[in-house]
């Protein structure tokens, strides 16, 4: 059979055009499949038990936190932002970088080891919805006084839950990140309670979760204790709500 050198051009033109319509197609499936940048969020807090301390986040000063009490959540930049601390009447304690994700929740702690700040940063997985009378929370060591006991924790709701933490230690959660994990409990009062092996170290009674609240429940110890051996009788934990 013989084509025509006109038919041939026709054919080849149609091949191109079928060639060029499916790229286009496959192009516009790929803009439509970018993941939409969305600005990480991050709250600051102070653990210690020492005054407020204001937090810079690239260069500018957003918050001023004080022991348990919170920023609100701040939106950030994706990827590389700076961050500086910054005690009343001086000039910065600390500088620093935090590596934040798109679309992402973050807690910023910061704490002291003797007379050195140093900051800690924790996603903050919300993503579960919480059901009426139920809340979640997780626990964080942040004892600087008593970075070298472990303890256990338990958390009681007498009508309700029990959570049972064990051999916790100063910044675990670095070590283990199932630790910054929110466990879905029963909304109400708890009575926390800290022990070793031999004895209930310390306890804090009626500490509220509310329901559909997430919590990071916070153990510290005072600054002023000494010697140090003593400061695991001192144990106060605190309910942040997120």
């Amino acid at each position: 059979m013989k084509f025509s050198n006109k038919l041939i051009v026709i054919l080849f033109l149609i091949f191109i055009t079928s060639c060029t319509k499916f790229t286009l197609q496959n192009n516009t499936t790929t803009q439509n499949q970018t993941t939409p940048i969305i600005p990480p969020s991050i709250k600051f807090y102070s653990v210690m038990d020492n005054g407020s301390v204001n937090v810079l986040l690239n260069g500018k000063q957003i918050s001023s936190v004080a022991n348990f009490f919170p920023s609100s959540y701040i939106n950030a930049i994706v990827g590389t932002n700076a961050i500086s601390l910054r005690e009343p009447n001086t000039n910065n304690v600390l500088n620093g970088s935090l590596d934040l994700l798109n679309n992402t929740k973050y807690s910023c702690f910061f704490y002291k080891v003797g007379n050195e700040w140093k900051y800690s940063l924790i996603k903050d997985i919300m993503t579960t919805t919480l059901a009426n009378g139920f809340a979640a929370a997780r626990i964080l060591d942040f004892r600087t006084q008593g970075y070298f006991d472990y303890i256990n924790v338990r958390m009681v709701n007498p009508g309700f839950e029990i959570i049972d933490s064990k051999n916790r230690n100063f910044l675990d959660h670095k070590t283990f990140s199932s630790y910054t994990d929110f466990k879905v409990v029963g909304a109400g009062k708890y009575n926390i309670f800290m022990y070793n092996d031999t004895l209930t170290t310390s306890q804090r009674k009626d500490v509220t979760l509310d329901s559909k609240g997430y919590y990071s429940v916070v153990l510290t110890t005072p600054s002023n204790i000494t010697p140090y051996k003593d400061a695991i009788f001192y144990i106060f934990p605190d309910a942040i709500k997120h």
